[in-house]
């Protein structure tokens, strides 16, 4: 750049590399998502820099008198900070969702993505083109009291 920071990227062999078999992809797939939403580039460089900055753990999604809402906290800790952002998506018949996910799984390339969840097993974060597509497992549930 022009303040004089390289970076010097490793490669190696193709031969060791493991690639998906053909079709993989495209069977893992989610046809009746509990949730779908899109999720903003600025967004996503906003929660991931809040979480980094707060050492926050995990990103919850949940709803929020009817709308959705990403809280990025500490879940191990019910009395540590949090950052809650609203988006503005209505979901009237889905008053109880919330699922979680870890911020360390989170090392995917910032875009703008189309979000699709399953609540008890996992997420699809696709770019807008479907040239790039994350799948991101979601946590367990927490258990209250322990």
């Amino acid at each position: 750049d022009k303040d004089s920071f390289n970076i010097t990227y490793r490669g190696c062999d193709k031969s060791i590399l493991h690639y998906p078999e053909d079709g993989m992809s495209a069977a893992v797939k989610i046809d009746k998502p509990d949730i779908e939403f899109n999720l903003s580039l600025s967004d996503l460089q906003k929660l991931l820099k809040v979480a980094a900055t707060n050492t926050f753990t995990h990103l919850t999604i949940f709803v929020k008198d009817g709308k959705l809402a990403i809280k990025v906290s500490d879940r191990a800790n019910d009395t540590s900070n949090t950052g809650v952002m609203s988006l503005d998506v209505d979901v009237p018949d889905k008053p109880s969702f919330e699922c979680a996910f870890k911020v360390e799984n989170f090392k995917i390339i910032p875009m703008n993505y189309n979000v699709k969840i399953k609540q008890d097993s996992f997420a699809i974060f696709e770019n807008s083109d479907k040239t790039l597509r994350y799948f991101i497992s979601v946590e367990a549930e927490k258990k209250r009291g322990k």
